[in-house]
């Protein structure tokens, strides 16, 4: 059994990361487990064997996307551990997105009461968020991250050139988190990032940057004793959207938040009074870096609002912000307000 981690681990980042994962598998390079998506399969994995020389592990694999993060899927991985014969010794590295590094860390946290595991994030979400803090786990009754609990990897490799291989949308997908560090931690952050594309040659430049601040900030409450709270900017109603979009047009994970701090910004200038000219600024200029769509079902918006995890005792709470680069968590918003956003956000787009 692992003891679980209540610090964090580290980071290393391309030269350094490559040089850090290969010394450690030449003295810990047994009974090898690496978890893979469909996507990061076809296009990641062998790039990360021939990187790190690997050629003695087993594979397990998962579809791509959200659906993935669920009972079934953690059972059949189960299985599949069990099937052949991974121990307490085993070590379990997580190669792909969001959905990877959170099935796969909870996995790993659970199986023979917990197993190490690394993550090498292959996505810019992941790769400036989701493989930050420490939170592994599932979704459920389509209530996303429902099930889960806070362990750390040994450590995270982060690779840059990992993101050649995705497609625009998940590259605009990662900067939705990237824009959210300048709204709630670094006003100077934020400026800079008003001027940048959305591209993979500009991503490059700020991950390092935005891993800091999600670092920086999880520092200050390794404890989860609230401020590290600050980071739900964008994602109470962010979530609800992700979670209420159908199959057919389904709304990814950054793009949800890009929606939900838009709606947040609002709310903010109704509840802490964020500046007009802040909330103007800010809109628009999420309005222009990314493709946000009218939100077709705000009562289900609502509803899933309701059930998200970060409410206490039947009061909704929001992280919101009183100016750009500060904010401040808990704080309760009723649900007239929260409506109020929904129409405001979908005006900007009539």
């Amino acid at each position: 059994m692992k003891n679980f981690q209540t610090n964090m681990s580290s980071f290393y980042i391309n030269n350094i990361g490559e040089i850090q994962l290969k010394k450690f598998l030449n003295n810990n390079g047994n009974n090898i487990f690496i978890l893979v998506d469909f996507n990061t399969e076809k296009f990641c994995l062998d790039l990360f064997l021939t990187t790190f020389n690997i050629s003695n592990y087993q594979l397990l694999k998962v579809p791509c996307g959200e659906s993935s993060k669920s009972l079934d899927y953690l059972s059949f991985l189960i299985s599949e551990l069990v099937k052949k014969k991974a121990d307490i010794n085993s070590l379990l590295i997580n190669l792909g997105g969001g959905v990877v590094c959170d099935l796969g860390g909870f996995l790993a946290s659970v199986y023979n009461r917990g197993i190490n595991f690394i993550n090498v994030p292959t996505t810019l979400l992941a790769q400036v968020d989701a493989s930050i803090g420490g939170k592994n786990g599932i979704n459920f009754d389509n209530i996303k991250n429902k099930i889960g609990l806070i362990n750390y990897p040994l450590f995270t490799v982060t690779l840059t050139k990992f993101l050649k291989t995705l497609p625009q949308n998940e590259i605009t997908s990662g900067y939705g988190e990237i824009y959210k560090y300048g709204l709630i931690y670094d006003l100077d952050f934020w400026n800079k990032l008003i001027l940048e594309d959305l591209s993979f040659e500009n991503s490059k430049k700020i991950v390092h940057h935005s891993i800091k601040i999600k670092e920086s900030i999880i520092k200050k409450d390794n404890k989860r004793k609230g401020f590290r709270n600050i980071l739900n900017f964008g994602h109470s109603i962010g979530h609800a959207i992700e979670s209420s979009s159908s199959k057919s047009f389904h709304i990814n994970h950054g793009l949800a938040v890009v929606m939900g701090m838009i709606c947040e910004l609002y709310i903010s200038h109704l509840v802490l009074n964020l500046s007009s000219n802040d909330l103007n600024q800010s809109v628009n200029v999420l309005l222009k870096k990314f493709p946000t769509n009218k939100i077709p079902n705000l009562d289900l918006v609502i509803e899933y609002i309701k059930q998200d995890k970060k409410n206490n005792r039947g009061k909704l709470l929001f992280s919101l912000i009183p100016k750009v680069g500060c904010c401040y968590y808990n704080q309760e918003v009723n649900e007239s307000i929260i409506y109020k956003s929904l129409i405001f956000y979908n005006q900007l787009h009539d």
